[in-house]
């Protein structure tokens, strides 16, 4: 290797390094799980509503929000409002924007559901 290449070499690596890209992700925390079945086929009932790229039988509680099913800002509010009117309770749009999974969600719900008792 010639003194161009260690250089260029070097560089790309310090570049690499100041930029934070060497770096993992910080870990949004572990995922919320649901523990009530019917809370959770209801919310995989809705996405699959929702999202008809998924059919029910290959929606799974797994399934990213927004990487797998791709779900963008008018389906969220879609599904707000679906589960709003089937859980009777109250969502806010940046309550929902933190669920990253379909088991998440129905986390949420289920939650929701239980303060409202």
């Amino acid at each position: 290797m010639n003194a161009k290449h260690v250089l260029v070499s070097v560089v790309i690596g310090l570049s690499v390094l100041l930029s934070g890209c060497s770096q993992k992700a910080a870990s949004p925390g572990p995922i919320q799980k649901c523990g009530d079945k019917k809370i959770l086929e209801e919310v995989i009932g809705i996405m699959s509503h929702v999202n008809a790229n998924y059919p029910i039988e290959n929606m799974r509680p797994d399934l990213r929000m927004k990487e797998d099913l791709g779900v963008d800002g008018k389906a969220r509010m879609q599904i707000r409002m679906d589960l709003e009117n089937d859980f009777g309770i109250k969502i806010y749009p940046e309550e929902i924007e933190k669920a990253r999974t379909v088991e998440e969600l129905a986390a949420f719900v289920e939650k929701k559901v239980a303060a409202k008792k």
